[in-house]
């Protein structure tokens, strides 16, 4: 999508459309790898034979000490946040909840380490959802729902720090 060239856009004054929402926050899952979403992996005949199969050519976009540190912090919207009720996942996730102006437009995006997932909640035409739409009411229990069948089986994994990540604790009081 286009970006207005501007000091509000780390603020998010431009709009972008989930996917591209979603696959942001993935570099930060993927340890600071950036893949190209892709909605089809394979073609097969009607016998199974693959006649053309996709491979993500990921490459290095942020650091993976950068992509760590952010991700503990977006684990800290779910631990401490707007994003508490991805705690009823019982498992490390990262999260943002957002929520545009006039609680027009909804979104909660998180990950796990294994998967990376995003909701919007809004009309197609700009109008409010009400005064209490907000990322964090509204999105993340899709996203909980979503996540708890999509993780179903799998083990939960938490963020590994990478190699010259020291963590140190801080008195929060």
């Amino acid at each position: 999508s286009p970006l207005d060239s501007n000091l509000s856009l780390a603020l998010g004054t431009s709009e972008v459309t989930l996917l591209e929402l979603t696959s942001a926050y993935g570099v930060l899952a993927n340890r600071g790898m950036r893949a190209v979403p892709t909605a089809i992996r394979s073609v097969t005949d009607d016998s199974g034979k693959v006649l053309e199969r996709w491979y993500p050519q990921p490459s290095q976009v942020v650091g993976p000490a950068v992509a760590y540190v952010v991700t503990d912090m977006l684990k800290g919207v779910v631990e401490r946040g707007t994003g508490r009720r991805a705690l009823a996942l019982g498992r490390p996730v990262a999260a943002k909840t957002g929520t545009t102006d006039d609680a027009q437009d909804a979104w909660f995006i998180g990950y796990s380490p294994q998967l990376v997932a995003g909701v919007w909640v809004g009309y197609d035409e700009h109008r409010s959802l009400g005064s209490h739409a907000t990322g964090g009411e509204v999105a993340a229990p899709i996203w909980v729902d979503f996540m708890k069948k999509a993780l179903a089986g799998k083990p939960p994994l938490d963020f590994p720090p990478p190699e010259g990540v020291v963590l140190r604790s801080v008195d929060a009081h």
